[in-house]
């Protein structure tokens, strides 16, 4: 099966205008399966994510009858440092699955809390960061991460005392919220790009609109720290539905290149196309969640 048929069930529909940020939705269902998502399992008690000892790995514990979907990029937040995970994963009911992760919090290895809990989803130029890191050497670059988020943070004007990419968020949460706030998917919604005036930042999509709908508050969030970053540098541009739909089509053009290492259910794969880069993950129901940024 190819890229375009996994999504060729996929229509673009009207976009919408938040700030300088565009979000274009897409429409379709390209996966039935229903999963339960980690950060929300972490907030009820249903799952838990401990320290294993070492920065790149946690333990993700489903003791849930459910299985659980964790989305590259969602923040893990607590225990002795922030991370994020470096992939997508599915884990199985009642299993126990090691985590590849990176840290997003440099100048912290300390605390009382031994479990993590779940947050946002990290900002789409940090996602294809690692992306590109696991292209080449097969894992995320953590000297590259905590550069990029030391730079994200002073781009913003944000002072953290332990360098943690979460306190953009934090520290920004009001102008976030009043620039980039106020729309919700509709029930047909299971991906989208996301723009602004100096082009795409990220296409996102995920199985079904349910999916996509549980975790779009974080993806939303990650968008609009990237957007809120380029209005304070004042760039502009023009976006129009000629670019929207030749971008569109460039993401159609992706290829599947290879099998990368994956954990949980399913497999995880590289996507490289005409100025594109991202992964996807793919079990035998279907397409579980791929995102595409600028290469």
């Amino acid at each position: 099966m190819t890229w375009r048929d996994l999504i060729e069930n996929l229509e673009l529909k009207e976009p919408v205008l938040l700030g300088n940020l565009m979000v274009v939705p897409l429409e379709g269902s390209l996966n039935s399966r229903e999963f339960g998502l980690l950060h929300l399992a972490l907030e009820e008690g249903r799952a838990r994510v401990r320290e294993l000892g070492m920065v790149e790995k946690v333990l993700v514990e489903n003791p849930s009858l459910d299985d659980l979907f964790v989305l590259e990029g969602e923040e893990l937040l607590g225990a002795r440092q922030d991370r994020v995970a470096v992939s997508s994963a599915v884990i199985p009911a009642r299993e126990e699955l090691e985590l590849p992760v990176v840290c997003i919090e440099e100048g912290r290895w300390a605390g009382d809390e031994p479990l993590f809990r779940g947050g946002y989803v990290a900002h789409p130029r940090l996602r294809s960061l690692i992306t590109l890191s696991i292209r080449g050497s097969g894992k995320a670059d953590q000297q590259k991460v905590w550069r990029e988020v030391e730079r994200k943070l002073t781009s913003l004007k944000i002072s953290s005392a332990t360098g943690s990419l979460h306190h953009s968020f934090t520290y920004q949460e009001g102008t976030l919220e009043e620039l980039y706030g106020g729309w919700n998917p509709g029930e047909r919604v299971t991906g989208a790009m996301a723009l602004t005036p100096k082009g795409l930042l990220c296409c996102d999509i995920l199985a079904n609109p349910s999916l996509f709908s549980g975790e779009w508050p974080g993806l939303l969030k990650g968008y609009a720290l990237d957007a809120l970053e380029e209005r304070i540098r004042g760039r502009r541009g023009k976006m129009n539905w000629q670019r929207i739909a030749e971008r569109w089509e460039r993401v159609g053009k992706t290829k599947l290149v290879r099998r990368l290492s994956s954990r949980g259910k399913g497999e995880e794969w590289l996507l490289e196309g005409p100025g594109e880069i991202g992964r996807a993950l793919i079990t035998e129901d279907g397409l579980i969640y791929a995102s595409i940024h600028p290469a």
